[in-house]
């Protein structure tokens, strides 16, 4: 199968099944070093680190990789180095293009901000550039900025200039949108009940309910109150369950209240 998924998971079972074979650890650098399909020897070379982690041909493969023109290869290769501590201004200089200019295959684009946030998680420079980005009025992409505000998260938790900008968004785009669970992590574990941000999201959800409310509680009304998490949030959840009559929607209340204020008490 071609699917950059699949190449990978094949890549990942070798590695795992036989990691004691030496023989395949040489038959995939062998892969890395000379196929001609690059999606391949990206596969060969991932599955390379992640079952001969100690191969001796390994950097060098991985430093080739770097120097590629397809960028599926380029991130590869800038993750083994990352793994081990390596890292150079083209490396990051490459990766920031990748990340912004969505190069890599779409399976790989949750990949490529895990390695951008692993290596330069805080920088400064790419902190400017995303905040600047942000507030850009000719781009008006959802999913350009949603990568932005997703690697922001990551990287810098609880700074409070990421929170007004990522508040922002949420006033001109609704949060709903995002489905990025990672995203909504970053944002419970380190906005959570920013009151910036909160009042972007009760301002989204207040819409919400006007217009949808025979499917406001769900998935996204439980992201959006685990962020604001305060026990204004919470009151309102368990004044909801007392009089919320589908089963389905009572779920969503007590999912939330339970993975909220799973230590409270009440």
């Amino acid at each position: 199968d071609e699917a950059v998924s699949c190449r990978r998971a094949a890549a990942e079972s070798l590695a795992r099944i036989f990691a004691s074979e030496s023989d395949l650890g040489n038959e995939l650098a062998q892969k890395a070093k000379n196929w001609p399909d690059t999606g391949v020897r990206a596969a060969a070379l991932h599955g390379l680190w992640k079952g001969w982690p100690d191969h001796y041909a390994l950097d060098e493969l991985a430093v080739n990789a770097c120097r590629s023109r397809d960028a599926d290869l380029a991130l590869t290769g800038i993750a083994i180095r990352i793994s081990r501590g390596l890292r150079s201004e083209d490396d990051r200089q490459k990766i920031w293009h990748m990340f912004t200019n969505g190069t890599v295959s779409y399976e790989l684009r949750d990949t490529c901000r895990e390695v951008l946030v692993q290596g330069w998680g805080k920088d400064e420079e790419f902190k400017r550039l995303a905040l600047d980005e942000l507030c850009n009025p000719y781009n008006h992409a959802p999913f350009d900025k949603e990568r932005l505000i997703s690697f922001l998260a990551h990287s810098w938790p609880g700074d409070t200039e990421v929170a007004h900008s990522i508040a922002g968004y949420f006033l001109s785009f609704s949060p709903s949108h995002i489905r990025d669970e990672s995203f909504w992590e970053a944002m419970f574990t380190g906005f959570r009940g920013n009151p910036e941000l909160s009042s972007a999201i009760r301002k989204d959800l207040e819409e919400r309910r006007t217009k949808y409310q025979a499917i406001y509680w769900g998935p996204d009304a439980k992201r959006a109150y685990s962020v604001i998490g305060d026990d204004a949030a919470k009151s309102e959840l368990l004044a909801a369950y007392l009089t919320e009559t589908d089963s389905l929607h009572k779920y969503w209340i007590i999912s939330t209240l339970m993975d909220v204020w799973h230590n409270d008490d009440t």
